[in-house]
């Protein structure tokens, strides 16, 4: 993809924070080398495709993919589906080694673990994930979809310089999605509007409601979390919130 953020870049990202949480945050304990290798490809693939515009965008504009998926997960559903196109030639399929059972369960975790990865399922995830631990029933599949899905949303819990570097290019494919819903004539989605830009506040309002809690949540489970991941958190929200405070709010600021 030529999108600014959703490229291979941001996929080999991805796969390698899942790596890191498997391997630094005491994950692999709980998990089976069969989920290590679908939680992986899934990291790789979860954006296949991506065209820098959102769900949201796809919907309205009643794309060809909208279209195809009615509307339900459609950037997921086509990363799926572009996976296993991918995978149906001889010379890609990784898998080859599987019996047609665990190739079945494969492609039903690679599916499930991508579709988890829609930002309309963040709030059932971590519904899901709570329930699993307070039943003390966490299965092995959704502590994969979990992973990946933290992975995804994990720019902010890094170390500052590459915390903000990434919030830049995110801002850069926001504005490229803003540009053509004025195009358009659409309605204006919040933070894609370059002439109100604002990336501190964008930042703090991701961590608040997004980051912040589901990272709580899997420090819940994986403690090691707390000095990995969460420190980080703090001191890049902190940052923001400094930014804030002295109004410099653009990147040429």
């Amino acid at each position: 993809s030529d999108a600014p953020y959703h490229n291979s870049l941001h996929a080999f990202d991805v796969m390698h924070v899942c790596y890191l949480l498997i391997t630094k945050c005491g994950a692999e304990k709980y998990l089976e080398s069969f989920n290590i290798l679908s939680i992986l490809v899934a990291a790789l693939a979860h954006d296949l495709g991506h065209d820098g515009y959102n769900n949201t965008f796809h919907q309205q504009i009643s794309s060809e993919l909208a279209m195809t998926y009615n509307g339900i997960s459609v950037l997921e559903n086509y990363s799926a589906a572009f996976l296993f196109r991918i995978l149906r030639k001889k010379e890609n399929n990784i898998f080859a080694r599987l019996n047609e059972d665990d190739m079945k369960k494969m492609k039903a975790r690679l599916i499930e673990m991508i579709m988890d990865t829609d930002a309309a399922h963040h709030y059932n995830l971590m519904n899901r994930f709570q329930l699993g631990l307070d039943t003390k029933k966490l299965s092995r599949g959704l502590l994969s979809s979990m992973i990946l899905h933290v992975s995804d949303v994990s720019n902010p819990t890094r170390p500052g310089p590459i915390a903000r570097e990434w919030a830049y290019v995110v801002q850069t494919e926001f504005f490229r999605q803003g540009d053509k819903e004025k195009e358009l004539r659409l309605k204006k989605s919040p933070f894609m509007d370059r002439d109100d830009e604002n990336l501190p506040q964008m930042q703090i309002a991701f961590i608040d409601a997004v980051v912040q809690p589901i990272f709580r949540l899997m420090a819940d489970f994986m403690p090691l979390i707390e000095d990995h991941c969460l420190k980080p958190l703090h001191l890049n929200k902190a940052f923001w919130h400094n930014m804030m405070q002295r109004d410099i709010v653009k990147i040429d600021d």
